[in-house]
């Protein structure tokens, strides 16, 4: 994430945001990093990061803590439900 406070720096700041993310990317996994993900992306980054037991353990821990999932305002994993 960037951030400057004079209009005036907008192209330059741009310019070296955009380009310490592709140099990130480089040499990265390709894997997310939950806290940096927006609610504007159209892929849902939670199921994504996690493979399916990890989010079957997840879900478990979610019910048994937080049943009614009042924590969701976050990169939600929902309580698991038991069939």
């Amino acid at each position: 994430m960037a951030q400057w406070t004079d209009p005036a720096d907008t192209d330059r700041c741009r310019t070296w945001a955009k380009q310490a993310g592709a140099d990130l990317r480089a040499v990265g996994t390709g894997d997310s990093y939950l806290n940096l993900v927006t609610e504007d992306e159209d892929v849902d980054r939670v199921s994504a990061f996690w493979n399916d037991a990890r989010m079957e353990r997840l879900a478990k821990v979610k019910a048994q803590y937080d049943p009614n999932n009042t924590f969701r305002f976050n990169h939600n994993i929902k309580p698991h439900q038991p069939d």
